[in-house]
């Protein structure tokens, strides 16, 4: 197997994995574990401004609600991004799968006083 070919598969396995898990913090970031397997959006509170999620809930529960609708447009966000990533992924490795390039060519003049052009495969 080729490096061009295992890097193909590795991105595609990172884009797939971005669409994972875009789609679990859209749809259900309360699943989704975070440090010290608390859900994600509680953990990543407490851990940035060193309060408790559930004081921010009681306190401001539209607060708590925004930051909420936030987080599940960043998961929406990637989603949308690893499927173009995966978009333009699949081609690439696909590509591999032609027989043969088409050679390059040179165009040059035949000699330096006409202006006729003779067109010469290109040696590698």
């Amino acid at each position: 197997m080729k490096r061009r070919h295992i890097a193909w598969i590795l991105i595609l396995i990172v884009d797939v994995g971005l669409v994972a898990w875009g789609a679990m913090a859209a749809a259900l970031p309360e699943f989704l574990l975070g440090p010290g397997g608390k859900p994600i959006l509680p953990a990543g509170y407490e851990g940035f401004t060193g309060s408790s999620w559930s004081e921010l809930v009681r306190a401001a529960p539209m607060t708590a609600e925004y930051i909420g609708v936030l987080f599940r447009m960043y998961g929406v966000f990637n989603v949308a991004f690893g499927l173009m990533a995966i978009a333009i992924t699949v081609p690439y490795g696909q590509r591999r799968n032609r027989s043969r390039r088409r050679p390059r060519v040179r165009c040059e003049a035949a000699e330096p006083a006409s202006s006729e052009l003779v067109i010469r495969p290109l040696e590698l």
